[in-house]
């Protein structure tokens, strides 16, 4: 054995050391075993060592190099790198690889260490155990058992952890972040889409194939277990065993469930019914519309049936108009059931026929059981007519604001009242009052009197009397 030191001058680039170690300043090695001199064209400053330790198409210059163990490659560019284990493969400026069968290429500032792992982009980091960070994947990290990245600025971590997508965030066993800007990280969830700017935390949670191609299958949360999203985009489920069945809806409460798009499920157990609108009701033969009549979603807080209601505590009251869409609290009602209550003896329905209501002039009191007492307020107002009896009734009575008509039941007869006069009647009689006198007659027997300013004057069959403030005339004789 012998040992000769020379400087290295030629074109190939390899540098084996079966066995020794090679400490370069301007590439001078040793080889103990053969006597021959590995080659290489300028490895400076560096140091290999190990068995069967290669740096290979190195085309110029390289330095800073560690690279130690068995069977390890250091490859092209590989500046200031370090390669220690066995069956590494390092082609990478300013990265470090440890352990066995690790692989950085094309990735500067990369650290691999473990078994079977590999990077193929520049500042990551791949740790464990057949952990895979792909091209175009810079600034990612990758740690744990068969985990893998692929997209820039995105972290694995776990056991078969999948970052798929920009910024996506994978940490548990079993669960992919599907998508730019998503986050997975329990046990077992699965994403059947797109998990774009979504978020599930928790286990065995699921996000099915969105179908409905309205939206985009973005923007799900699930906080929980055992959650699962139906054909849902852009809506959250926190709690576990949540059916989330709608576009941009909320469940949180385990076991409740959302069929309404746009709707709200809140409590264990609940579920968002289907929408239904409300927009007119008829009372009492009159129909009113409702401001919010058309409803875009739902809020439930319970389920229909036995134990299924809740009941909705501290409230505040609610605006009254008609066009609030607040709602209303229990204080708010009971101040409309006092109102009625206290008006209930100024509505009544008087023989099934003719409803009256109490009001500014009317009063109507309770006398007896079913019989009411009417009265009218001392000064009435704003009043435009009155009618007592029917519209077919000839001999009704009725007051307008140039007329009074009475019919029999109040005079015995037929009374009319009209401005500057008065008229009444029964069977054959009359009666008449004007500005300019009175007139009484029977019509059967054409007997007749009459009173004014000029006189009085009276007749029958038999003749006629007048008296005037200057004669009296008696049939054909004036005295």
């Amino acid at each position: 054995m012998y040992m000769k030191t020379n400087k290295l001058i030629l074109t190939a680039a390899i540098v084996s050391c079966i066995g020794s170690t090679a400490m370069a300043a301007d590439s001078t090695t040793h080889d103990y075993h053969t006597g021959q001199y590995p080659v290489a064209e300028s490895v400076k400053n560096s140091i290999i060592y190990g068995h069967d330790t290669n740096v290979t198409q190195a085309q110029g210059h390289l330095s800073g190099i560690i690279a130690g163990g068995e069977n390890n490659t250091v490859q092209l560019d590989a500046h200031n790198s370090a390669t220690f284990g066995i069956s590494n493969n390092n082609n990478s400026e300013n990265s470090v690889v440890a352990g066995s069968h690790n692989t950085i290429t094309n990735a500067n500032n990369c650290i691999a260490g473990g078994i079977y792992n590999a990077s193929h982009s520049s500042n990551t980091a791949v740790f464990g155990y057949n952990n895979a960070i792909d091209f175009n994947s810079d600034n990612s990290f990758a740690g744990g058992k068969k985990v893998k990245v692929q997209g820039q600025n995105s972290f694995a971590f776990g056991e078969e952890a999948h970052a798929f997508g920009n910024n996506a965030i994978a940490i548990g066993k079993n669960i992919e972040a599907l998508g730019d800007d998503s986050i997975n990280i329990g046990a077992n969830n699965t994403v059947q889409d797109s998990l774009s700017n979504g978020v599930i935390i928790g286990t065995n949670n699921t996000v099915n194939k969105y179908y409905s191609g309205e939206l985009n299958g973005k923007n799900i949360v699930a906080i929980g277990n055992g959650n699962l999203f139906e054909n849902s985009s852009e809506s959250i489920a926190i709690g576990g065993s949540i059916i989330q069945g709608a576009d941009r809806s909320v469940g949180i409460g385990a076991n409740s469930k959302v069929a309404a798009p746009n709707s709200v499920a809140l409590g264990y157990d609940t579920f968002a019914y289907n929408v239904e609108s409300t927009e007119s009701a008829e009372i009492n033969g009159k129909t009113y519309t409702f401001a919010g009549g058309k409803a875009h979603g739902t809020v439930g807080i319970g389920a229909r049936g036995e134990n299924g209601e809740r009941t909705i505590t501290g409230l505040a009251a609610g605006r009254i108009n008609e066009d609030s869409t607040d709602a209303v609290n229990g204080s708010q009602l009971h101040s409309v059931v006092d109102a009625i209550n206290n008006n209930a003896n100024a509505i009544a329905n008087i023989n099934n026929n003719a409803v009256v209501q109490g009001g500014e002039n009317i009063h109507i009191d309770t006398v007896n059981g079913n019989q009411r007492g009417v009265s009218l307020a001392r000064n009435l107002q704003h009043m435009e007519s009155a009618q007592f009896g029917h519209d077919d009734d000839s001999e009704d009575t009725f007051i307008t604001k140039n007329t009074i008509g009475m019919g029999s039941n109040i005079t015995g007869g037929y009374t009319n009242m009209t401005a500057g006069a008065v008229h009444t009647s029964k069977g054959s009689e009359d009666t008449g009052m004007t500005e300019k006198g009175i007139t009484i007659e029977n019509t059967d027997n054409v007997d007749r009197a009459s009173f004014t300013v000029g006189g009085m004057q009276a007749s029958d069959s038999n003749g006629t009397v007048r008296f005037t403030t200057t004669d009296i005339t008696a049939g054909n004789q004036q005295i």
